[in-house]
């Protein structure tokens, strides 16, 4: 193993990525492991390509209000939901801070990224705070293909299609990879105590969120209903997840954008106008 440490201030060169991209070939070499500062003490992540290498290094640059949202909202003993946890960057940042008494979970159907998600969590010694699922999560339990964008660790835009004889999309860079996925909503899962009621949560599915809020409207409007939300919006249902938080309880209390959405707002572009965060608290 290569063990690197990495400020958390930079991009790696493209000398780190070319290394990361030839791991397979170097032999006695499984993965190269990045080690992060926090306020906390030290996150490592094991890096298996350059995409996994790419998102440990950027965890402080590529989506800034989410670290800043994290910090602010999370605290010893908190639950936190991830929806879309990818390779588990921002659940173990997460399950740093809530500590032992708290817990994660970490939703994570695509299954190349469900297991660097779990090698991270053994890196970081977090398996009595972090539990991981990868069922896939939509408006009530259902059958449906899940289609692989890309069948690599650290990649993303793959999703649970509509119904169950949606067919593969023809141009996925995966081949056409697609699984047979038994989804779940958060309500379901709530009420069968396979996880308890979140303090705070994050959903960034690529495009989905809207199904998956509908799936979770009991445990929103619940007395122990989760005290903030972080959702992913895109141009084209912005409005409709504001609505339905709105029918819920909740309101609107601020957006940001990732690192590629500041560059498009720095060149005019309006905040509705590109994929960003919104926020919301119970109004």
């Amino acid at each position: 193993m290569i063990r690197l440490h990495a400020a958390g201030t930079g991009r790696p060169s493209r000398h780190l990525r070319l290394l990361a991209d030839a791991t397979r070939w170097l032999a006695g070499i499984s993965t190269i492991e990045v080690v992060l500062p926090t306020t906390n003490g030290e996150l490592y992540f094991r890096c298996a390509n350059a995409l996994t290498l790419r998102r440990a290094y950027s965890l402080y640059l590529k989506e800034a209000g989410t670290i800043a949202w994290l910090n602010g909202v999370l605290g010893p003993g908190d639950i936190f939901l991830d929806i879309g946890a990818n390779v588990g960057i921002y659940s173990l940042y997460a399950a740093q801070r809530i500590g032992q008494r708290g817990h994660v979970y970490a939703v994570e159907p695509h299954l190349r990224n469900a297991v660097s998600l779990i090698d991270n969590i053994a890196a970081n010694g977090f398996a009595d705070r972090v539990t991981v699922l990868t069922c896939a999560l939509a408006e009530r339990a259902r059958s449906a293909r899940f289609h692989y964008e890309e069948w690599l660790p650290g990649s993303s835009r793959s999703q649970l299609a509509d119904t169950l004889s949606e067919h593969t999309n023809a141009k996925s860079r995966s081949g056409g990879i697609s699984e047979l996925k038994v989804a779940q909503s958060v309500d379901s899962l709530v009420a069968q105590g396979a996880i308890r009621s979140p303090n705070a949560v994050k959903i960034d599915v690529d495009g989905i969120e809207p199904l998956i809020l509908a799936g979770m409207q009991t445990t929103l409007t619940s007395a122990g209903r989760p005290r903030t939300l972080q959702v992913e919006c895109t141009p084209s249902n912005a409005s409709e997840i504001e609505a339905f938080l709105l029918e819920c309880g909740y309101v609107l209390k601020e957006r940001h954008a990732t690192l590629s959405g500041e560059r498009r707002l720095a060149a005019g572009q309006q905040m509705l106008e590109i994929v960003h965060n919104a926020v919301f608290i119970p109004a």
